[in-house]
């Protein structure tokens, strides 16, 4: 059976994708950071452990104009396509 997704919700999806990568981010910034901050490196501790929330909020706008122009064209040209089955429970 054959679907397409037609429309995406762009705050909560936009949202969804910007904090999984905040905290992916944030998994190799903050030891950077603290490592920075152990050398005396003050400036570039803190701008690691920033880094993470101005990733956050670019990713987020930039997921909102994607996810945007996605509705858009699938509302024109329809959306992606998925084959889907069924299956039994075993």
């Amino acid at each position: 059976m054959k679907q397409q997704i037609q429309h995406i919700s762009t705050h909560q999806s936009s949202k969804v994708i910007s904090l999984i990568f905040l905290l992916l981010s944030a998994i190799i910034a903050v030891p950077f950071g603290i490592g920075s901050l152990v050398i005396g490196e003050y400036a570039a501790g803190f701008a690691f452990f920033l880094m993470p929330f101005i990733y956050f909020a670019f990713n987020y706008i930039i997921n909102i104009v994607v996810f945007f122009l996605y509705n858009f064209v699938a509302k024109h040209f329809g959306g992606f396509e998925l084959t889907l089955s069924t299956q039994e429970e075993a």
